[in-house]
């Protein structure tokens, strides 16, 4: 349960991120209106997933991208755009976050 508590999280401070570097400041959304979007697009995907087995994970990365699309209020290719650099952020703490229980790993 703490896993997904904390993947929610990192989840919306990386769109968050994404954001807040992206869009104008009249087009930005607050953290908690960026969580309301995360925890939509989670159930939306696990929804999908769920229905549409074989096809799900595609269906479930246009849903998302729509939901992006649609929260901020912006293109399909400003939606993209905010989306891959969430993922880079989000590939960055993860990074960060593991980097050190990785040198802890090599010194045993």
């Amino acid at each position: 349960m703490l896993g997904v508590v904390l993947a929610i999280a990192l989840e919306t401070m990386a769109l968050w991120a994404s954001q807040k570097i992206i869009l104008p400041a009249e087009k930005e959304r607050s953290l908690p209106s960026v969580l309301a979007l995360v925890l939509v697009g989670l159930l939306a995907s696990a929804g999908i997933s769920l229905l549409i087995p074989v096809l799900g994970w595609l269906i479930s990365a246009l849903a998302w991208l729509w939901l992006v699309k649609v929260w901020f209020r912006v293109g399909w290719l400003r939606a993209l755009v905010i989306a891959l650099l969430a993922v880079i952020i989000l590939a960055a703490i993860a990074l960060l976050v593991g980097l050190p229980f990785l040198a802890v790993e090599r010194l045993r």
